[in-house]
């Protein structure tokens, strides 16, 4: 998973999602932490990036300790079946061992939504007369701004990862305001069939998972 994301921290959720699967994976940013000083409870300004994936029973995670601004940043995270690795700006910042009963095809294999700027829940739950009803509910927003948001089926090395970084940071500019417009508008829906052309014009093919669902 790959993408830029220029984030807002006045808004938005305690935890801003960038792009998540319900009950498999997500990528966040935390926008504060809490701490006690004189009796009393403190906000800090925290501002890391983490990736959480699940394995069926509970969550695991990996965070960073570079404290993000409202810029441009590259994200990426990549699990190759031992390890998952999370980037920002092309560079390492954060890594988690699998354990030896992590099945990391649930991020592929999954029926749910990829969503992007929230984390979103899709259950059966029970109606006033018992009856069983589709429930669907998304939390933790994502504020600002998300671009070029891709899904691959392959694991990158360090130095792919980096050399997509350097590619478009030229674009994507520290303290540069950006024609949001042409990079932030929602897309429209895509058919399968749209989605393969859309991955073999980016020269994807085979590498793209699945249609993103923006929120």
């Amino acid at each position: 998973i790959v993408g830029w994301i220029r984030p807002d921290f006045s808004e938005g959720s305690q935890e801003l999602t960038i792009i998540s699967k319900q009950d498999s994976f997500k990528i966040f940013l935390t926008k504060d932490s809490f701490t006690l000083q004189d009796g009393r409870t403190v906000t800090v300004p925290d501002h890391t990036m983490s990736l959480s994936l699940f394995d069926g029973e509970k969550w695991f995670t990996a965070s960073g300790d570079t404290a993000l601004t409202e810029d441009w940043y590259h994200i990426a995270a990549i699990v190759d079946g031992s390890e998952a690795t999370l980037y920002l700006d092309g560079k390492v910042e954060g890594k988690l061992k699998l354990q030896k009963n992590f099945v990391d095809t649930k991020m592929s294999t999954s029926d749910k939504s990829i969503v992007v700027g929230a984390y979103s829940e899709h259950r059966m739950l029970p109606n006033q007369q018992g009856i069983l009803v589709p429930d669907y509910r998304a939390f933790n927003h994502l504020a600002g701004l998300v671009s070029s948001i891709e899904v691959y089926g392959d694991a990158f090395t360090d130095r792919q990862i980096s050399k997509l970084y350097v590619d478009d940071k030229n674009i994507y500019k520290k303290d540069d305001t950006l024609n949001s417009g042409s990079i932030t508008q929602k897309s429209p829906a895509l058919s399968e069939d749209d989605c393969l052309d859309l991955a073999v014009e980016s020269g994807l093919q085979g590498k793209l998972t699945e249609t993103t669902t923006l929120v």
